[in-house]
């Protein structure tokens, strides 16, 4: 396995400025700038995301450490490598707003969090009302913070009930100032940020807190949010079907209603008990309804069988227009890769709510968790789908739909079968 630490801060740093020079080379190379970036992109773009969702499958599956390899550095190597050269070609020939976030956020991501990862300090450190600590245990050992912390006061809050815990709470000094940390409620001192990670179940007289420093954080929140734009921006283009549109929100509406009305809001775990909990469910679910619909329609249109017209990129891209001259199960193809693409962004926009509410939670938006990587596999093969526009009907279409909704079926519930879950960070063992 890789040791991290030969890339940490300053090489991380020269290795970013250089790889981001060698981008900005190659892409003014036409012979290079053709191959990755003109009519072969899609394929590039496809076989790149088709190697991550497998180290997602893998690592979710089995919990063997592939973001540790060799392999998969040189994978995130190449793969910052091109969407640098992506972002400068969306630039230059102005491809779009939306086209430009997209990228953008998701060069600023995976580059925040690769090569930022050597140099993010995270261990656990236990403080009492007796002494102050500066010691924290971190997975390669011991290291000593920059300041002192020291307990005050550890309570738990409840419910009406009076028995359901709403809260867990540690009110401690650090250097002498008071500050109170929480679950989904960080406090943060100088560079490091202080969560609530557990406590003495039997007296309360101890608070497990976990510290983080993690300076390359901001890139990868800047990632997050340039993402959930350009992830919006595109619905404009698969929405442009009063169809589709309609479809979207009648479903938008019953499967909100149902899940609102099967949430217990009064009565949530800490571990729940977030700004982020209801965005993150509502966008997920309504993505797993489209894409059920999808998978019908695209058994219906496969059943019925494909007529003369053929679904080319160019024309998905335009509507469905009865007038073209499109079959009946032409049209139902159509529509079924519109709410796919949908319900694709929908799954984006819900795992970025989840990795901003990660980082709230346990100060790690992306913990290589086994819901993590299998939803990441959902995702990755939803846009692996948008970029092969002319397989978009029959069998083919009816394939992969298929093949992500079963993906999406194993990070709703499937995971909790596998002995990678065990010590997930989605079981919310606290309390």
């Amino acid at each position: 396995m890789l040791d991290l630490h030969i890339w940490a801060f300053p090489v991380n740093l020269i290795v970013a400025i250089g790889l981001f020079a060698l981008s900005i080379v190659l892409y003014f190379r036409k012979p290079v700038r053709n191959l990755f970036l003109g009519c072969e992109a899609g394929i590039v773009s496809c076989v790149l995301m088709a190697l991550f969702a497998l180290s997602l499958f893998v690592e979710g599956t089995f919990s063997v450490p592939v973001h540790r390899s060799i392999p998969f550095t040189v994978l995130m190597l190449f793969s910052v490598c091109w969407l640098n050269m992506v972002v400068v070609d969306a630039f230059s020939r102005r491809r779009g707003v939306a086209y430009l976030l997209v990228h953008a956020g998701l060069l600023l991501m995976l580059a925040g969090g690769f090569y930022g990862a050597p140099d993010v300090v995270r261990g656990q450190t236990t403080v009492d009302g007796r002494h102050d600590t500066d010691i924290l245990f971190t997975k390669d050992g011991v290291t000593m913070l920059p300041f002192s912390m020291k307990l005050k006061e550890f309570r738990t809050e409840y419910h009406d009930d009076g028995v359901s815990p709403k809260q867990y709470l540690s009110e401690i000094t650090v250097d002498g100032v008071d500050m109170v940390t929480s679950v989904n409620h960080p406090a943060r001192t100088e560079s490091f940020s202080i969560f609530q990670a557990d406590y003495d179940k039997e007296a309360g007289l101890y608070s497990i807190l976990l510290v983080v420093h993690d300076p390359w954080l901001p890139f990868v929140m800047l990632g997050i949010l340039f993402l959930a734009i350009g992830t919006l921006l595109s619905f404009k283009r698969i929405w442009q079907h009063r169809l589709v549109l309609l479809l979207v929100l009648v479903i938008a509406l019953v499967f909100g209603a149902i899940s609102l009305a099967r949430i217990r809001l009064g009565h949530l775990m800490p571990a729940l008990r977030s700004i982020w909990f209801v965005p993150h469910l509502l966008v997920y679910m309504l993505a797993y309804s489209l894409m059920a619909v999808s998978l019908v329609l695209a058994a219906v249109s496969m059943f019925k069988g494909v007529g003369s017209g053929f679904v080319s990129g160019k024309f998905a891209y335009r509507g469905m227009d009865r007038a073209s001259g499109l079959s009946a199960a032409d049209r139902l193809s159509l529509l079924s890769a519109r709410l796919l693409e949908t319900a694709s962004g929908l799954l984006m926009l819900g795992m970025l709510c989840g990795m901003v509410w990660a980082w709230r939670a346990w100060g790690d938006w992306w913990a290589w968790d086994p819901k993590e990587c299998w939803a990441g596999v959902t995702v990755i093969i939803t846009l692996i789908f948008s970029h092969m526009p002319y397989y978009r009907k029959g069998w083919r279409l009816f394939l992969v739909v298929l093949v992500a909704f079963l993906a999406m079926q194993m990070t709703w519930y499937g995971v909790n079968y596998l002995p990678s879950a065990e010590f997930g960070l989605h079981t919310y063992n606290m309390g």
